[in-house]
């Protein structure tokens, strides 16, 4: 089959090799591409080309107005009368200032734009001559997890809007570490005592002395600490954005290797107060008819981080307990009497989809709470994230074949199935993704296909 052509038409200028070498790069980098398109630089306009062929030229050379597929270079200043100019002719396809590809004005940003037209013209071409899944890349074609720890997190690495929320993620992790290394070592003065107290769950009344007298050693080692005020992290942001990745990618950092044995998430939604005050707080005999002794996450979890998902739904009566325990580290156990209370520390991170400040006007969280989070977060949605949307693309297609098992039987992905989920919106965010993707992943395999078309993906 024949090849398209792309034309560049020199004009004598100093700037005809830096343009060619530039085209030269762009055709020859992508595999899509190569071989498949052959580069022509001419001296003047081509007296025969095919109607699929390209023509990349200075404004001044064009004597065939009604060419199709034409990039027109200005040699100067891009101003209104040349924008206004190739305005009126519908068959040029883009306009660029030729002056920004090389020398001192030379601007990368100007020449990735050029880079993205030209491909997108090129591929659209190709595509009336080859099948869809012949125009296709590997899906491990931004990024390659062939050794892939099952870790997400670098899945948040990839655009400018995330890099921005990282930076600011390890920035406070820095700042708290003098507070990480007093839980750490909390953590292994209180190791045996937590042990002894799990054991000590749901037992009868006279083994209740038992209990009390750890939660005074407990105390004892609390008293020891020289934390000013306990961390606290909000995490803000739409459903499905990966909040929880990024609360795990926090306490990972701050817990360093002790993350696996505390770090405790509890999702509050849907929960009743009765059951999330337990949970959190835990109970003691006494608290309501037939209550035994249970620990609470913020005890069980001691010197570790407690990750509170969906905070914005908790009661006024859970909202006033964590302020307490934000304010004096005190953990308020219901049927526990002891004016002393018990007093154990833990790094609060919580998240919600809901505008917070909203939800304080209408009465429905307390201000003092919010006010007590020392940092607060946003995750940015999907579609704020669209900057790099292939990388994330590339790695959520890997990640779902390792979990599908489909490694072997799925290897590449047609680029009109990239495009295509590329305009898409995701008003379930990174969440959303995923679920398309493994859906697109099963309509292939179930094809027999060993590459994702378009019609995989079943958006609505």
């Amino acid at each position: 089959m024949d090849k398209i052509k792309v034309f560049y038409v020199r004009c004598d200028c100093e700037d005809d090799s830096a343009v060619e070498e530039l085209i030269k790069v762009i055709l020859k980098n992508k595999s899509d591409i190569e071989g498949r398109v052959e580069f022509c630089p001419v001296d003047e306009f081509p007296s025969e080309f095919d109607k699929n062929d390209i023509i990349i030229l200075k404004e001044s050379n064009d004597e065939k107005d009604k060419i199709m597929n034409k990039i027109y270079l200005v040699d100067g200043e891009l101003n209104e009368r040349a924008v206004v100019n190739a305005q009126q002719r519908s068959y040029v396809y883009a306009i660029f200032d030729v002056k920004r590809f090389y020398g001192e004005r030379k601007e990368y940003s100007e020449m990735a734009r050029f880079e993205d037209v030209l491909k997108r013209l090129v591929r659209d071409k190709l595509s009336t001559r080859f099948l869809e899944s012949e125009m296709s890349k590997p899906v491990n074609w931004k990024i390659d997890l062939s050794n892939y720890s099952k870790e997400k997190f670098i899945s948040m690495f990839s655009d400018e809007n995330m890099r921005a929320v990282i930076f600011k993620a390890n920035r406070i992790v820095e700042s708290l570490k003098s507070t990480a290394k007093q839980f750490q070592k909390f953590r292994k003065d209180v190791e045996i005592k937590i042990n002894e107290l799990k054991k000590l769950e749901n037992s009868n009344t006279q083994e209740l002395s038992k209990v009390q007298e750890i939660f005074g050693k407990i105390n004892d080692k609390s008293k020891e600490l020289s934390i000013g005020k306990l961390p606290s992290i909000l995490i803000t942001g739409p459903t499905g954005s990966g909040k929880t990745l990024f609360a795990k990618y926090i306490a990972r950092k701050f817990l360093e290797n002790d993350f696996e044995d505390h770090f405790a998430k509890v999702t509050l939604i849907n929960i009743s107060e009765t059951i999330v005050d337990s949970e959190l707080f835990g109970t003691f005999p006494g608290s309501f008819t037939g209550s035994l002794y249970k620990m609470g996450k913020f005890l069980s979890n001691a010197g570790g981080v407690i990750f509170l998902d969906e905070i914005g739904e908790i009661s006024e009566k859970i909202q006033a307990k964590l302020l307490t325990y934000l304010d004096d580290m005190k953990v308020t156990i219901d049927g526990y009497s002891d004016p002393r209370g018990l007093k154990v520390p833990v790094m609060i991170i919580a998240a919600t989809n809901k505008e917070i400040k909203k939800e304080i006007e209408t009465g429905n969280f307390r201000r003092d709470l919010f006010e007590r989070f020392d940092y607060s977060i946003r995750i940015p949605s999907l579609k704020e994230r669209k900057s790099d949307f292939r990388y994330i693309l590339s790695f959520v297609l890997q990640d779902q074949l390792t979990s599908l098992q489909k490694e072997k039987e799925i290897k590449r992905i047609s680029l009109k199935a990239i495009e295509k989920v590329e305009r898409y919106d995701y008003p379930g965010n990174f969440r959303e993704l995923e679920s398309l993707v493994k859906e697109a992943i099963m309509n292939a395999y179930i094809d027999g296909r060993d590459c994702i078309l378009e019609k995989d993906f079943e958006i609505v």
